[in-house]
C-alpha cells in the first residue's frame, strides 16, 4: 500500500521549483545489510525508499526493501537493511522519494558493491637463535595481523595451530608475530595460514609453508656468536647424514609444490569471483533451473519442484517459484546464485541413474 499511495503522490505532484534530492550516500554495514542516506534540508518532510537487489526495479510491486520516514536521525535521512549479506559485485537498483515543501520528488539510483581490493603480503620470516619472528609490512587501514602456524604438521584447515596470537600494535612499520621458544633446525617446516582486519574487512592468507633453510641457519648463527661472543664451527652446525639430506630435499620439494598450489589456488578464487559477478548481473540465468523427466503430476508446479529438491537432492533449499511448461517440465527458481550452484553439485551425484534430470 505504502508503495503505490507514494507512487501516486509523486505523479500527482506539480514540481514547479529547481529543488533536486541530495546525493545519497551508501555504506555495507558488518556483519550484514546496507545503510543509504542522504542529509536534512530545510523543508524536507518526509524519506522514501524502495529497493532491489540483483534485479531491476519496477513500479509495481514486490521490492525487497521499503520504507518511510517522517523524521532525521541526527540531521541525516536514512535507510538501514541489517537482515541481508552483501557480496562483492551485487547490484542495488533503489528509488528515493522526497516531500520537500509539500512537493514530490522521486530520483532512481543504482549502486554496485565493490570492496576494497586487498591481499595479505607474503610474510618476512626470521630464524632467531631461540624461535623465529613473522612479520608483514605496515599499511594504513589495518587493525589486526593474526599468525597460525604448526611446527612439521600441516594446518588441518583453519585450525588455531601449535602457535596462534592475535598482534593488535604494529612495531616499526611491521606488523610482527614472535615465538621465543623454539629451536629451529635446518629443513624443519612452519605450516601456517594469516588473518589481517583492514578497514573493518577480514582477509586470509592460506595454505602457507616455510621451510628452514641453510641460509636461516647460517644468518642465525652469525648472530648468536655475536651475541654471545665465541665463535662456532661451521662444518660441525652443518654435517648431516644422508637419510637427514634426503628429508631436506623431500621437504624442499613440498615446500615448492605448496607454493605452487597456492598459486593456483588463488587464480581459481579470482576466476571463480568474476564469472560469479558476471552470472548475478543476470537474475534469470543466476537463479533459474528446470527439471525434467518422469515428473509427479501435481497441478502445483512449485510444490512439484520442492519435493525433487528435498527428496531426490537431499537438500533444504527453499523454492521460490516455478511453473509447469508444455513439455511437463517444471522451470524453476531459488533465492541465490549460491542455491543453485549447490543444487547442481548435489544433482552431479543424487541423479546420476535417475529418469529425472536438473537442467541448468
Amino acid at each position: 500500500m505504502f508503495i503505490f499511495t507514494i507512487f501516486v503522490f509523486y505523479n500527482i505532484c506539480v514540481l514547479v521549483s529547481s529543488y533536486e534530492i541530495p546525493e545519497p550516500s551508501v555504506k555495507i554495514l558488518k556483519p550484514n545489510g546496507f545503510r543509504v542516506s542522504i542529509p536534512d534540508e530545510k523543508g524536507i518532510e518526509a524519506f522514501g525508499f524502495t529497493g532491489t537487489l540483483n534485479r531491476k526495479i519496477s513500479q509495481n510491486p514486490p521490492v525487497d526493501f521499503v520504507a518511510k520516514e517522517r523524521s532525521p536521525q541526527n540531521g541525516t535521512w536514512v535507510f538501514e537493511a541489517t537482515n541481508i549479506e552483501i557480496f562483492d559485485g551485487d547490484v542495488l537498483d533503489y528509488r528515493i522519494f522526497i516531500e520537500h515543501d509539500l512537493l514530490g520528488y522521486s530520483q532512481p539510483y543504482r549502486y554496485e558493491f565493490t570492496f576494497r581490493d586487498y591481499e595479505v603480503p607474503k610474510p618476512r620470516f626470521k630464524v632467531l637463535p631461540i624461535g623465529f619472528r613473522v612479520s608483514i609490512p605496515q599499511e594504513e587501514g589495518i587493525q589486526l595481523f593474526a599468525f597460525h602456524g604448526n611446527l612439521n604438521v600441516p594446518m588441518n584447515g583453519l585450525e588455531a595451530g601449535q602457535f596462534a596470537q592475535d598482534i593488535v600494535q604494529s612495531k616499526r612499520g611491521r606488523w610482527i608475530f614472535e615465538d621465543r621458544q623454539t629451536k629451529l633446525k635446518r629443513g624443519d617446516v612452519i605450516y601456517y595460514w594469516l588473518f589481517v582486519i583492514k578497514d573493518h574487512l577480514g582477509y586470509r592468507r592460506e595454505s602457507g609453508v616455510y621451510l628452514v633453510k641453510d641460509s636461516d641457519i647460517t644468518t642465525t648463527s652469525s648472530e648468536g656468536s655475536q651475541e654471545n661472543n665465541f665463535h662456532a664451527s661451521s662444518t660441525q652446525q652443518f654435517h648431516l647424514d644422508n637419510e637427514s639430506d634426503t628429508g631436506y630435499k623431500i621437504a624442499l620439494k613440498v615446500s615448492d609444490i605448496a607454493g605452487d598450489l597456492y598459486e593456483e589456488v588463488k587464480k581459481l578464487r579470482e576466476i571463480n569471483s568474476v564469472l560469479t559477478q558476471l552470472v548475478k548481473k543476470d537474475d534469470e540465468l543466476s537463479r533459474t533451473l528446470k527439471f525434467e523427466g518422469v515428473l509427479p503430476e501435481f497441478d502445483d508446479a512449485q510444490y512439484v519442484a520442492q519435493i525433487l529438491v528435498n527428496e531426490k537432492l537431499r537438500l533444504t533449499v527453499p523454492v521460490v517459484n516455478a511453473t509447469r511448461n508444455s513439455d511437463k517440465s517444471v522451470s524453476f527458481q531459488v533465492a541465490s546464485l549460491d542455491d543453485k550452484v549447490f543444487l547442481i553439485r548435489s544433482a552431479k551425484k543424487s541423479l546420476v541413474d535417475s529418469k529425472i534430470k536438473l537442467v541448468y
